[in-house]
């Protein structure tokens, strides 16, 4: 999580951490969730990379301030028209349509940043 708070930031470090902490502590104790070569890490685990703010837990807070800001965005289906959405893990962002009209597209991350061909498809989609 950024030390510095700037004017995009409306959440303070401390407050996403609280927000990612309450996120991980409604999932089942046994959950799992794999963290590419990092390994396979278990709820008890992650609240701790959290808490710790080590790289597992900056990374989980990345992934929840993308999920959040997707929400935000007037996004919409090129195929239909409907309401469309926005998903991010540790190896791929993926738009998705919430009509179930089947659109999909998914793009690798690269060192946790876009690609060029991801950033060429907002450009059309007008999402960038």
């Amino acid at each position: 999580m950024n030390k510095e708070n700037n004017n995009k930031n409306i959440l303070s470090d401390e407050e996403i951490k609280k927000l990612v902490i309450a996120r991980l502590s409604v999932l089942p104790p046994d959950v799992s969730i794999s963290f590419g070569s990092d390994g396979n890490f278990t709820r008890d685990q992650l609240l701790e990379s959290v808490e710790k703010g080590d790289k597992i837990g900056e990374k989980l807070a990345e992934i929840e301030m993308e999920w959040l800001r997707s929400f935000k965005k007037n996004m919409h289906c090129p195929k239909c028209g409907d309401n469309f959405r926005y998903r991010s893990t540790f190896f791929q962002n993926v738009y998705y349509c919430c009509n179930n009209c089947d659109y999909e597209k998914v793009f690798a991350r690269e060192n946790g940043v876009k690609t060029k061909e991801e950033i060429t498809f907002l450009r059309e989609t007008g999402l960038f």
